[in-house]
């Protein structure tokens, strides 16, 4: 079976290369969570050492329905890192993606850090603000993947555009009745693009 470390490197470069590749589960089978968050940690680690930071953490695959849909049994995680973040209103660059989609999101602007086990009311009394962000997800998978195939792949998180206005918890009313909607990403195919 390959390491973490080549596993990581397949996933890098097919974002590099912007060719996708087989979910990493075809051909490591047995590849289970554990293992996934460490080959996701050496892909952010990549990041890292290009200059960016962490800048937050992005939760994947909340809604059961979702996870039915893709035959996945538990939510995850990614990291957000600076290189991620777009200025609101700037033009998302979507040439620098393989597969993106965009989802409204609600951002928490944490103020301090939190230990598990953390209770709604817990997280509400550490945000700082609370803001309206779009997240743009990708993959560097070229088909249908598994749940530690989302894991290493940083759990599609990359890039997040943060609203204008944020605003503390107390200025909400119940957050679980905030609706939001979704609007397609649509691709402008590039020169580079073009020319291939």
């Amino acid at each position: 079976m390959s390491s973490p470390r080549v596993m990581a490197e397949k996933l890098i470069e097919a974002e590099r290369t912007q060719i996708p590749i087989p979910p990493l589960t075809r051909s490591h089978h047995f590849l289970d969570a554990e293992t996934a968050y460490k080959i996701q940690a050496l892909v952010i680690d990549d990041r890292l050492r290009a200059g960016e930071r962490i800048v937050g953490a992005k939760l994947g695959l909340t809604s059961r329905v979702k996870r039915a849909a893709l035959g996945i049994d538990e939510p995850v995680f990614g990291r957000l890192t600076s290189g991620m973040l777009l200025p609101s209103g700037a033009p998302e660059p979507l040439h620098q993606l393989l597969s993106p989609r965009a989802e409204p999101e609600i951002a928490f602007l944490i103020g301090r850090r939190l230990e598990g086990p953390v209770t709604a009311a817990g997280v509400l009394a550490a945000t700082d603000s609370i803001i309206a962000a779009v997240e743009i997800m990708d993959t560097r998978y070229a088909d249908r993947f598994r749940m530690p195939d989302s894991v290493a792949d940083n759990a599609g998180a990359a890039r997040v555009v943060l609203g204008a206005r944020p605003r503390p918890p107390t200025e909400l009313d119940d957050l679980r009745l905030l609706g939001l909607c979704s609007a397609p990403v649509v691709r402008s195919p590039t020169p580079a693009r073009a020319a291939r």
